[in-house]
């Protein structure tokens, strides 16, 4: 509305403009002028209940009207799932290809109200290597079940055989592709693995030394690789880095990329740049922007959304018209380079077994620069958040999880021992009401409050111990810091609860005498899993300001 006042009172005069109301009292009055020339169904409350009237479930293409509303799962369905295409282009399509090569992605910030994602399937034309979206999907979640109805109500759309289908790392979507088209290709977008794996490393804070940027460049190689020799390539990629790191990028690699469903042949690039296909899903992308570019607020109601896909059916048909026609698809020069180098390479540089993989990932890391996301763009500050000392190299050791769980105990002990101490002294001058206590704590009296406090026995301190260890080991998990706060209490409850004050004393003397392996200060409300670094014996002490932004990468 904003546009269309400000073009408007740009031609007023100055004695028209002094009799206008309020610019706020003008836009309402326009937009319920407008209302009521045109009128909007009112937001659903829920998927289910409400039906779509007939104008929402038609576009104009190519001087005709179609209807664009491929299937509704149901009035009834609480998952109600929605699917709109575009009947004209698909039409064009099915006539001209002999064989379908799809895309499929999502978009979660701009699908409609009352869903999880919007999904997207692109479908390659025949002439060209360009991409046209044909089916827009609203699913409710991101559950086998759900990916399997939506693809199997896409298949009887699909007059022809789905030759290849690119997709991101979702396994229940794999799933679903892999049951519905048993003989398709599924290729896993190459721009979504790098990305991953900057957060890996990221997370590992890897990424603030050349060393670092270099492993990612190698692992950003592995998809140009067999997939036989993927797990050689892995050990060549981060022999640089430091042993420990290496060791968790590995099983993080491992555990991730090389299981059933993440097969290598489905990331491996080589046999796409043979095919001369696309080994990312950048296009939806693109058009994912070019959707939210219509909308004024994220998540907009059902109604704005339906409007929006229905209008860009027209421009969509008159792109697949023209690539049919032998319009070529014009790409940016330096992308048709980095093509012809990938190929080039890929053509020229056939690795094998006896493949010095060191030799072979220098010569693919001058590619992978060129074509790979970098994380230069977002480098990280050189210096932490919560600063701990580094050892001399000459002291480095390897790593040892079990050390910082002695240290630990250690401390617990230490902790227990003045608690059970503070009890002796305390207990003599209070009522025998006061000195009963729950079974598995001693009581502890702060020095500072004069509070009396509940401590952990050995065994429970011992668990404790465990738990921290576990947790500084696990820095992929992410739990809010009231989560780690009720593990916690949990581990020290042992048939009965343990008071809060027991806790907080324990972590705050915890916290001083192992500040380098807890890493982060803050109270245990914001407690969050640590990064994995070189420390040596060094102890810490930290006397800075308290963190309270939550969880860091």
């Amino acid at each position: 509305m904003r546009p269309i006042f400000d073009e408007v009172v740009a031609a007023a005069p100055k004695e028209v403009i002094e009799q206008l109301p309020p610019i706020k009292t003008c836009l309402n009055t326009m937009r319920m002028q407008r209302k009521r020339a045109d009128p909007t169904p009112t937001a659903p409350v829920s998927r289910d209940g409400w039906s779509i009237p007939s104008k929402y479930q038609t576009a104009t293409i190519g001087g005709e009207e179609y209807c664009t509303l491929a299937f509704d799962s149901g009035l009834t369905n609480p998952d109600r799932i929605i699917c709109y295409f575009n009947p004209a282009a698909l039409q064009e399509l099915n006539t001209k290809c002999s064989e379908f090569h799809i895309s499929l992605d999502g978009t979660f910030d701009y699908c409609a109200q009352r869903w999880t994602q919007q999904y997207t399937c692109l479908i390659k034309s025949p002439n060209s290597g360009k991409r046209f979206p044909i089916f827009l999907f609203l699913l409710p979640n991101k559950k086998f079940e759900t990916y399997y109805f939506a693809l199997s109500k896409l298949k009887d759309f699909l007059h022809r055989p789905v030759a290849s289908c690119t997709l991101d790392f979702e396994p229940a979507a794999v799933s679903a592709v892999e049951a519905i088209f048993p003989h398709c290709t599924i290729s896993l977008c190459y721009f979504h693995l790098c990305k991953n794996l900057i957060k890996q490393f990221k997370n590992l804070k890897l990424l603030q030394d050349e060393i670092g940027f270099k492993a990612y460049y190698n692992m950003a190689s592995l998809p140009l690789l067999p997939p036989g020799l993927v797990l050689k390539g892995l050990d060549a990629a981060v022999s640089e880095i430091d042993v420990r790191q290496a060791a968790l990028v590995k099983a993080y690699f491992i555990n991730t990329y090389v299981g059933e469903v993440f097969k290598p042949a489905r990331w491996c690039t080589r046999y796409r740049v043979h095919a001369n296909l696309a080994r990312t899903n950048n296009d939806i992308e693109g058009f994912h922007s070019t959707i939210a570019s219509k909308f004024n607020r994220t998540h907009p109601v059902f109604w704005t959304w339906a409007d929006a896909v229905n209008n860009s059916m027209a421009g969509v048909y008159v792109d697949v018209v023209h690539a049919i026609r032998g319009d070529k698809h014009v790409r940016h020069p330096i992308d048709v380079i980095h093509d012809a180098r990938i190929q080039e390479f890929v053509f020229t540089n056939v690795p094998t077994i006896d493949t010095d993989m060191a030799e072979w990932l220098s010569k693919a890391r001058a590619i992978t620069r060129a074509v790979a996301p970098r994380p230069e763009d977002n480098r990280q500050p050189t210096t932490d958040g919560f600063p701990s000392p580094q050892p001399p190299t000459s002291q480095a050791t390897s790593y040892a999880p079990e050390e910082d769980t002695v240290r630990i105990g250690e401390v617990a002990k230490e902790f227990l021992d003045a608690s059970q101490a503070s009890n002796s002294t305390a207990g003599a001058s209070q009522p025998a009401s006061t000195k009963r206590r729950r079974r598995g704590t001693v009581a502890s009296t702060s020095s500072t409050t004069g509070r009396t406090f509940a401590a952990p026995d050995s065994t429970i301190v011992s668990r404790v111990s465990s738990f921290l260890a576990s947790v500084r080991r696990n820095s992929s998990r992410r739990l809010s810091g009231t989560l780690y706060r009720d593990d916690l209490v949990g581990l020290l409850t042992t048939g009965s609860f343990v008071g809060a004050g027991a806790v907080d004393e324990f972590m705050c003397v915890l916290k001083r005498q192992c500040g380098d392996i807890l890493c982060e200060p803050h109270p245990l409300s914001d407690f969050h899993p640590v990064s994995i670094r070189d420390r040596g014996s060094l102890p810490f002490h930290w006397n800075g300001p308290v963190k309270r932004t939550g969880l860091s990468d």
